[in-house]
């Protein structure tokens, strides 16, 4: 058997559904200050070497013992060493399952410093054009840092997360997102991404939220489930993907002020002079914002359209 990780304990300290309409919060404990460049990612497993979750390097995990064991809660900064060995604070190079062995040997638990709290997952709404953010498109491409594409080892037990980051072309993926996303990941991994049952069982009690559905070759039937969840600065557009028993999943990371994609008459050529000519990023307003403003504003005419009616109206 595997570490044993208390799901109750930890959701405590990181709820992943309440009712507040206020963003998440990213909570960082740490004392260090903050590096915005990407860095390598430590992975933490169980004795099985089941995924728990990953950290980028120089950031800290806590540790609970057993109930018993007489010692408080610890932190310990980890150093990457290499895909599968970490420097723990305080302690000697490990391996990752290494770790997780010393771990289960005396019943402590694991957990990431840096987590987010009061998450709200919104369920997708049609109509408001957002479906466009649950995949990859053109407009997209301008405001999406990464994205984050995985599923649960559907041939096993389905309880191995495994997942690959797709960073985006754009230069806007840095070392506060990095490490945001991973906070975001590990509570989503205590819900909606904790096994492949869960995350069915949980889209399909929100039949509001499918983004489309259908049958494949074979007659087996498919459907696609959109969930948004927004932190202080950031977006994120999760799609689920059920197959039968197969599921995978896909999670588009959007940058800390995204540049205006929805508006009517929109061109590259004006993005960038918008860019230049904000006065501060604050200025610029995030992806939903700009979504709302574009359904509210009338589109304006083609060029070639307003010169076919300046001809067609009479002169004085």
């Amino acid at each position: 058997m595997g570490i044993k990780i208390s799901p109750c304990r930890f959701v405590q300290k990181c709820p992943l559904f309440v009712p507040s309409t206020a963003p998440a919060e990213f909570v960082t404990l740490t004392s260090e200050p903050e590096v915005r460049a990407v860095k390598p990612l430590i992975q933490f497993i169980d004795s099985d070497y089941r995924e728990l979750f990953k950290i980028p390097d120089g950031e800290k995990i806590r540790i609970t013992y057993s109930p018993g064991d007489g010692r408080e809660p610890v932190e310990r900064a980890c150093k990457f060493h290499g895909e599968t060995h970490f420097h723990l604070e305080k302690n000697e190079i490990l391996h990752i399952c290494q770790f997780a062995e010393m771990m289960e040997k005396i019943g402590a638990c694991y957990e990431p410093v840096n987590q987010v709290v009061n998450i709200q997952l919104v369920p997708f709404t049609s109509g408001v054009g957002e479906d466009k953010f649950y995949t990859h498109n053109r407009e997209q491409g301008h405001t999406c840092a990464g994205s984050l594409h995985g599923n649960f080892s559907n041939n096993s037990d389905g309880n191995r997360f495994s997942a690959s980051w797709r960073e985006s072309d754009n230069g806007l993926y840095n070392g506060e997102i990095q490490s945001e996303l991973q906070a975001v990941i590990y509570a989503l991994r205590q819900n909606l991404f904790k096994d492949r049952d869960s995350m069915l069982a949980y889209c399909q009690s929100h039949p509001e939220a499918k983004l489309s559905d259908g049958k494949i070759s074979g007659g087996e039937e498919y459907a696609s489930y959109g969930f948004k969840l927004e932190t202080e600065s950031r977006q994120y557009f999760v799609n689920c993907f059920t197959q039968g028993r197969g599921s995978q999943f896909s999670v588009f990371a959007y940058a800390e002020k995204p540049t205006p994609i929805l508006t009517w008459g929109w061109h590259p050529q004006e993005q960038a002079s918008d860019r230049a000519t904000s006065s501060t990023a604050n200025d610029r307003p995030s992806v939903l914002d700009e979504i709302r403003e574009s359904r509210s504003t009338p589109k304006r005419p083609a060029k070639s359209e307003r010169d076919n009616k300046k001809k067609s109206q009479p002169e004085h």
